[in-house]
């Protein structure tokens, strides 16, 4: 029994040797981690800024929110000035 155990690690060290290693499936593929790494900044943008977060609005342009990702400094502008006429709406009663 020890022996079949002496040849079991024997034979693996020496296919690591010659250069049999598997590469990870992730290095293999870089566009997966993009796609990945994006959908957790899109999921901390929607967190942090009030928007509501779907994963199948990454990278939809229809979506408001994803629209919102893409530029920030405009998506701020707009909601700032939405309040301001939903605040001047209702003072002119």
């Amino acid at each position: 029994m020890f022996q079949k155990m002496v040849r079991m690690v024997l034979t693996s060290n020496t296919q690591n040797r010659r250069g049999d290693q598997k590469v990870s499936y992730f290095a293999e593929n870089p566009e997966v981690v993009k796609i990945f790494d994006d959908l957790d900044k899109f999921r901390d943008f929607c967190r942090f800024e009030g928007y509501r977060f779907n994963e199948k609005d990454l990278y939809s342009n229809k979506s408001r929110s994803y629209q919102a990702f893409l530029d920030p400094v405009k998506a701020r502008k707009e909601r700032r000035e939405r309040k301001q006429a939903r605040f001047k709406k209702r003072r002119h009663n």
